[in-house]
């Protein structure tokens, strides 16, 4: 799969293209093949470090995408990792029944 990954804090050019194994989701969680992505200020804060977070990190903290195997559009907001192929996702979390272009 891949991912952005902020590996220190910085401009743009701390942004960088990884490979990692596929998400394992827990039980309470789905795994969600990643459509869209918000692209919000917070995620610049998050990447220069104006809002501290633990680095490594996969920022993104909306997006709109497909869950793995059933194919219903969801949407999710408020956890990192939304620019990634695919990302685990709380359940009860995940807004559905949404018509989306995705």
């Amino acid at each position: 799969m891949r991912a952005i990954q902020v590996q220190r804090n910085g401009g743009p050019e701390v942004l960088e293209a990884v490979e990692f194994p596929a998400p394992q989701p827990r039980e309470d969680q789905t795994l969600v093949h990643v459509r869209y992505a918000g692209v919000n200020f917070i995620d610049v804060y998050h990447r220069e470090g104006t809002y501290p977070i633990v680095t490594p990190f996969i920022p993104g903290l909306e997006g709109v995408g497909v869950v793995d195997g059933t194919g219903e559009r969801v949407a999710w907001c408020g956890t990192l990792g939304s620019y990634a192929e695919r990302s685990e996702e709380h359940t009860s979390e995940l807004q559905s029944h949404l018509n989306l272009v995705c």
